[in-house]
């Protein structure tokens, strides 16, 4: 997912880095924020948006839910709706 964060980074302008992701104990959040980054980075934002939507109600721990509400702003952030990128940031 790296490469892939560094691709997407270069594209963006944004940091897309998940550092600490593939270490968390959760498989099923891990998956679905490997699927985020890769819809982002085939530029299927809306496929991304959706996988974000099927997060949200995961139980989280505090680094995971962290990484979550940041990698989805910048979701919203490069779909253009500010908004609601601001609100996962703040979040």
């Amino acid at each position: 997912m790296e490469k892939i964060s560094e691709e997407i980074e270069k594209q963006s302008g944004l940091n897309w880095y998940m550092d600490g992701v593939p270490y968390s104990d959760d498989e099923e959040i891990i998956n679905i924020i490997n699927n985020i980054l890769t819809f982002i980075h085939m530029e299927e934002n809306l496929k991304a948006i959706k996988e974000i939507k099927k997060c949200e109600s995961l139980t989280m721990g505090p680094r995971d839910r962290i990484t979550f509400f940041d990698l989805a702003g910048k979701c919203f952030y490069v779909i253009g709706d500010l908004n609601k990128s601001e609100e996962y940031h703040r979040a």
